[in-house]
């Protein structure tokens, strides 16, 4: 299930430090969060408990945005 945005609470999502392209998504995986971009990037899972998605989703785009280009 895609949440289908690149912001939260004032946080934009950054380009993909591996392609350079602004289609990465933040994703539902499991029972947490993570950016995903269409390159095959993949960000840090963020975890959470039922009641706190906004929180998973606003670490997913921080622990994304802080990543450096490299090997895909």
């Amino acid at each position: 299930m895609d949440d289908d945005t690149n912001t939260s609470g004032g946080i934009r999502l950054e380009a993909c430090p591996f392609c350079g392209g602004e289609k990465a998504r933040v994703i539902h995986i499991r029972d947490g969060r993570k950016v995903a971009c269409p390159c095959g990037a993949c960000g840090k899972p963020e975890f959470h408990g039922p009641n706190d998605w906004p929180t998973a989703h606003d670490r997913a785009i921080t622990s994304w945005n802080t990543r450096t280009g490299g090997a895909v």
